[in-house]
């Protein structure tokens, strides 16, 4: 791991506004997508101004067809958070087709007496 330079910073200010984590990560190429995002958390630029706001159609068109590829590669693919893709699958009423991970999608307590 090697420090940001000044540089380095200047490409990922200039190019928030129009540019996705993914597209800057191109033009940083000692850089991973998470690394951009973590140094652009970092400097106080909370939301990727570039990233979609919102799921447009095509987007839920992509989710529906490409279920069996999995939610952290699709998310990869959209760009987006594994959390918001899974929000969304759930708003449009679908699962998983591949089952739960370890634990099942409603709430678990390990505590808890009941299940």
């Amino acid at each position: 791991m090697t420090r940001w330079t000044e540089e380095e910073d200047t490409i990922l200010r200039d190019n928030m506004g129009t540019k996705t984590d993914a597209e800057i990560t191109a033009m940083l190429p000692n850089r991973t997508q998470s690394g951009v995002k973590g140094r652009r958390i970092w400097l106080g630029m909370k939301k990727a101004p570039g990233a979609p706001n919102t799921f447009t159609p095509e987007d839920d068109k992509f989710i529906r067809d490409n279920l069996e590829m999995g939610i952290k590669p699709m998310a990869r693919s959209m760009d987006r958070d594994v959390s918001a893709v899974k929000h969304r699958m759930t708003l449009l009423g679908l699962r998983d087709p591949r089952g739960p991970g370890k634990y099942p999608d409603w709430a678990f307590d390990p505590r808890a007496n009941v299940m």
